[in-house]
């Protein structure tokens, strides 16, 4: 995610009359802030940089920051941040997002394997037993059990966030990074191929790093050990 810094915000009448440390600051809580996806600076974070309560404070008075319980909020944060995560990640989310399931599923590769197999079976004088399921049938349940653990995901990781100011814009936010910077389709079928008896919070989990769930489920489908005399 990027942070949205007009070319004009130097000589704005907010800034003009700033400190350097005050400047820099503000620059440093709003890239900490999109990374996060949170409008409010919480006091950690400024003294983790290096920051005091008096240049809170001047930001404050400037205009730029708004005092909160919970340390500060960024001035317009919902209006210019989010907006530009919006911009510019919808055409790729809802494009990229979709497209990269269906891609990824690779049913040309499906295809042309049951083509060759079909000449396979036609050289030896068989056909395939009609009754029995088409193995390709599953995608479709593959692509939905997916898209619900992908969904899974992002209820998860909201539930271990608080404060968020515009929480339909950052679930959008969290899905398109999810899809898109961590591959997380291609993740999420691999985890479904590999444990095939996995539900939805399951892969969920292990989408969001939990060892816990990865161990769970490498538990679960782990052989059962021969008997020893």
């Amino acid at each position: 995610m990027w942070a949205k810094v007009d070319d004009g915000w130097w000589c704005h009448p907010k800034v003009i009359g700033l400190s350097l440390e005050a400047s820099g600051l503000w620059v440093r809580a709003l890239s900490w802030s999109c990374a996060q996806r949170l409008d409010v600076v919480p006091e950690s974070f400024i003294r983790m940089v290096g920051g005091s309560t008096a240049i809170a404070t001047e930001l404050v008075n400037a205009g730029l920051w708004i005092t909160d319980p919970d340390g500060w909020r960024i001035h317009d944060w919902d209006e210019y941040q989010t907006l530009t995560v919006s911009e510019r990640r919808a055409e790729s989310g809802r494009k990229g997002g979709l497209a990269s399931g269906q891609k990824r599923s690779k049913p040309e590769a499906n295809a042309k394997q049951k083509h060759f197999a079909n000449e396979a079976n036609d050289e030896a004088g068989t056909r395939p037993d009609p009754t029995r399921p088409d193995q390709t049938s599953s995608q479709p349940f593959v692509n939905e059990t997916v898209t619900a653990a992908i969904d899974e995901a992002v209820r998860q990781r909201q539930a271990n966030v608080s404060n968020i100011r515009n929480p339909d814009a950052w679930r959008r936010t969290v899905r398109d990074q999810i899809v898109n910077d961590e591959d997380g389709h291609d993740k999420a079928a691999r985890l479904l191929e590999q444990y095939p008896t996995a539900n939805t919070s399951q892969i969920a989990a292990a989408l969001n790093g939990s060892t816990v769930a990865l161990r769970l489920l490498k538990r679960e489908t782990l052989p059962n050990e021969p008997a020893t005399s």
